[in-house]
């Protein structure tokens, strides 16, 4: 349908939105920029790395590149007035966060290989949902070297396919294949003493707060539309407040004890300076907050 007055809308307040965004962006860069700093110390550790040993704990070097992926996306997500989609990224994070301090409390080496050969396990459910669903697998696929790493692993993991970590929750013969979610995980590490790194709150608070509330927004609900609004409104994106770039703050600190956790157990040379460095970045962006809100300065 053509509809000459769109074309001249999108002319017009495109420019406007490009414009209105990138100020914004500008006046709350105190609080954003950190996102990206971090991402940035990741990143120069790898370009630093030794050549790492065959025994090193390789879920690590995973971690640390999924970190580096949300924040950005959290980054890009506010930097665009968009904070749904930057707290879908945000729900993942806790799941990361979880992921490294779980490989890191003990028995890195095996916990590792469990966390890296759940991809294995992933692909055969998803290979005998496709075949319920009559969904033919795409044609790179070798489908029955597929099943057979599948059948290879199947007995560490839930039947789920949604989290890596459930053997490491099973303490008895009668427990395998019980499937434990965030909220086990959380409760495994707080019961071992595990501290999450954030601000001295354990991971089952943590749950609550952080992966319960964000994973309504994940799933579409009208809690999502309500997400931080801006000045009583709904906007579709565009527009930046304080509470908009709220997250961010919380984001920097948990990307920043993953990637500390990930580098400690590697053991990079320079993990005591990223650390101390990292822990810079966090107290700025939340001081950075902080101001946004007019609240003191902790």
């Amino acid at each position: 349908m053509i509809d000459p007055g769109f074309d001249e809308y999108v002319r017009v307040f495109g420019p406007q939105v490009d414009m209105e965004t990138e100020k914004l962006r500008k006046a709350y860069s105190d609080v954003l920029n950190p996102l990206r700093e971090v991402s940035m110390v990741q990143s120069y550790l790898n370009d630093h790395r030794p050549s790492p040993p065959p025994s090193e704990p390789r879920a690590f070097y995973v971690l640390g590149t999924l970190t580096v992926q949300l924040l950005e996306g959290i980054y890009a997500s506010l930097g665009l007035g968009a904070p749904v989609a930057a707290a879908t990224c945000f729900r993942s994070l806790f799941e990361v966060l979880l992921s490294a301090k779980l490989i890191a409390e003990s028995d890195s080496v095996n916990r590792s290989s469990l966390y890296m050969n759940f991809e294995k396990h992933l692909r055969g459910v998803h290979l005998d949902r496709g075949t319920k669903a009559g969904v033919s697998p795409p044609p790179e696929i070798d489908v029955d070297k597929a099943k057979a790493e599948a059948i290879a692993v199947r007995g560490d993991y839930d039947s789920t396919g949604v989290h890596w970590w459930s053997k490491i929750m099973w303490t008895s013969e009668k427990d395998r294949k019980k499937s434990f979610g965030t909220s086990g995980a959380a409760a495994y590490l707080d019961k071992k003493g595990v501290p999450s790194g954030i601000d001295r709150v354990s991971f089952a608070e943590l749950g609550v707060r952080w992966f319960s509330t964000f994973s309504s927004v994940a799933h579409g609900s009208i809690a999502a539309a309500n997400v931080m609004p801006s000045f009583g409104g709904r906007p579709m994106a565009w527009k930046l407040n304080p509470d908009s770039v709220r997250l961010a703050a919380l984001a920097v600190a948990a990307g920043a004890e993953v990637i500390s956790v990930c580098e400690e157990g590697r053991s990079h040379p320079k993990f005591q300076w990223s650390r101390v460095k990292l822990k810079s970045i966090a107290e700025a962006a939340l001081e950075a907050q902080l101001r946004l809100e007019n609240q003191p300065i902790r």
